[in-house]
């Protein structure tokens, strides 16, 4: 014991019990060994035990840096990988062969599936290409979810979004048809949703797969499908008590038979509300919920297909409803609330494709006289409402006392100028004019205040792209702006502020009407 407390209490044994160098002894030899200790410190500074360490060292390097030894056994043939075309091996040469090591394969295991390139590519969520009819296409290990339109072109955007996101409730695939030309003429052609909405990077954003009707059936087909649908007009509607009928009908080749949803699906129970609760049409989506809904006594009211007459009960594997622009979470005109699920959760992620905004930031480069590929400063978009708004002006009231004059705009202006300034430290110099207003007097007061506007007769945008450009391009540059300045009630002005403020980090303000003063403030 006392000669344990000598060695640790030497300068050595300190040196090993706290930190500190050690010298090459210390590392080789302890205090088990007192004899070699003994004999080393017998040596003038230990010589001859740092020249044993340097031998051994060398010796060591020597003999696992040299190559293998010729009585080495040869590795086996199964192992060897051959450079030569057809996959054999050479005949080997005599002797050891020192030059070179044969290259081993170590891991015979595969090499791991590669992910798809998209993991939400349409073609994964149908049996093939598009076929002549609709249920020919559908996977049988996947559920469907589908809608149709009745409004304009904003609003059928609000409607699609709002399918989206209900398929997100029931983990459905949403499929969506084209936009109908019900405000810019019959005539026109239908446009596909991904002409100008960048849909990958809408899967991607959402974690969802999104079908067109066009990934689904040929838009081309002469084959009519009747399948079994939910009516929720004839249910909150406008008293018909009929299903809502819509344009697409006969474009897309169907003729679904419906049944009418729960009462409980209406938002409010006041006759003239128009608006359903996205969960109690989720129900409808499951197996308990559906139940519910269809065994009752009396029976829910059906309606027969217009095709072959023909009543068939909902499909449950393609769920399906008439009409769900009115689908809101919580509260009425949902759209215009920032809390609105159906815009945060998947509305705010349908950005424009590249080729749209190219088109649109040529057009504001040439009226603001901006080289092309210059930068584009930013800038106020307002966009002023009429037409659709003359008929809810008071009886008696003319559209010219009804709608907000320029003067109010120019006043949200003035304002919205001052707080981008304060605010976000922006100087706006210019202001851009969208409307559907024809009036050249009316336009020369917009010119008068010193504002653009784009010039789609000069740009010649109908007849290079189609009447559908006008209330597109429109509506690219009314969310490209830095704020923006819109009409109260224009579901074209509250989906612009969204875009605005979601995309841009900017401000907007909607411009009251109905008669004089009505935006005073």
């Amino acid at each position: 014991m006392d000669r344990l407390q000598d060695a640790e209490s030497s300068p050595r044994a300190s040196s090993r019990l706290y930190p500190g160098p050690a010298s090459p002894v210390d590392l080789a030899f302890d205090g088990h060994y007192p004899r070699k200790r003994r004999a080393c410190r017998s040596l003038p500074r230990h010589s001859l035990c740092y020249a044993l360490l340097f031998l051994v060292f060398c010796a060591a390097l020597l003999f696992y840096s040299s190559p293998s030894s010729p009585t080495d056994p040869p590795l086996p043939a199964a192992s060897v990988v051959s450079s030569a075309p057809d996959s054999t091996l050479a005949e080997p040469e005599p002797g050891p062969k020192l030059e070179s090591t044969p290259e081993i394969h170590l891991d015979t295991k595969p090499p791991p599936p590669t992910e798809p390139a998209d993991p939400w590519d349409p073609r994964i969520f149908v049996n093939g290409p598009p076929t002549q009819s609709l249920k020919d296409n559908l996977r049988r290990d996947t559920k469907y979810l589908t809608s149709f339109l009745g409004g304009g072109w904003t609003n059928d955007f609000m409607t699609y979004m709002n399918i989206i996101y209900l398929g997100l409730l029931t983990e459905r695939v949403p499929i969506i048809g084209p936009f109908m030309p019900t405000h810019i003429g019959s005539q026109e052609p239908s446009l596909p949703v991904s002409e100008i909405f960048d849909l990958p990077r809408l899967r991607a954003a959402i974690r969802s797969a999104v079908l067109e009707w066009k990934d689904v059936k040929q838009p081309s087909s002469t084959e009519v499908d009747v399948f079994g649908c939910w009516t929720a007009w004839a249910v909150v509607g406008d008293g018909t008590r009929m299903p809502r009928g819509n344009g697409g009908n006969d474009r897309l080749r169907i003729e679904p038979s419906y049944t009418a949803a729960p009462q409980d699906i209406s938002l409010l129970p006041n006759p003239g509300d128009w608006y359903i609760k996205f969960w109690a049409l989720a129900e409808l989506a499951f197996p308990s919920g559906r139940a519910l809904a269809l065994n009752t006594n009396p029976p829910p009211p059906t309606f027969p297909s217009r095709y072959d007459n023909s009543t068939m009960p909902p499909d449950e594997h393609l769920l399906c409803f008439d009409f769900l622009y009115f689908a809101v979470a919580q509260r009425s005109s949902e759209w215009a609330m920032d809390f609105s699920p159906a815009w945060r959760f998947v509305g705010r992620h349908a950005h424009w494709t590249e080729r749209i905004k190219d088109i649109a930031e040529g057009y504001v480069r040439r009226i603001m006289g901006i080289p092309e590929g210059g930068h584009i400063p930013p800038f106020i978009s307002i966009h002023v409402r009429h037409n659709e708004f003359g008929g809810m002006c008071a009886p008696g009231v003319p559209p010219s006392e009804c709608w907000a004059p320029l003067s109010a705009y120019a006043r949200r202006v003035a304002e919205m100028r001052e707080e981008l300034l304060l605010t976000k430290g922006v100087a706006i110099e210019h202001v851009i004019m969208t409307s559907d207003e024809q009036d050249p007097a009316w336009w020369a007061e917009v010119r008068a205040l010193g504002w653009l506007a784009p010039d789609h007769e000069r740009e010649r945008t109908a007849e290079r792209y189609g009447k559908w450009y006008l209330p597109v391009l429109d509506a690219v540059i009314q969310s490209m702006g830095a704020g923006l300045v819109g009409t109260d009630h224009s579901t074209m002005s509250i989906v612009a502020g969204r875009r605005v403020e979601s995309w841009n980090g900017g401000i907007y303000r909607l411009v009251r009407w109905g008669g004089p003063d009505a935006d005073a403030h």
